[in-house]
């Protein structure tokens, strides 16, 4: 996963682009991330795991 956003960020680097739709990228970015962590946290709930569930939830919020 940061792999990914390391990847992009650097592939955003190379291009001249304003600020402003840098910062935007990076805010659909990062939102993403956050759900992803939800749908993780869900995972472990339904899985059995609450106690991670519980770890990964707290990092969404």
């Amino acid at each position: 996963m940061f792999a990914l956003f390391q990847t992009i960020a650097a592939s955003l680097g190379y291009v001249n682009l304003s600020a402003t739709i840098k910062s935007r990228v990076y805010t659909i970015l990062a939102t993403g991330g956050n759900f992803y962590l939800l749908y993780v946290s869900y995972r472990f709930f339904r899985n059995g795991f609450p106690g991670r569930g519980v770890c990964l939830f707290w990092l969404f919020w």
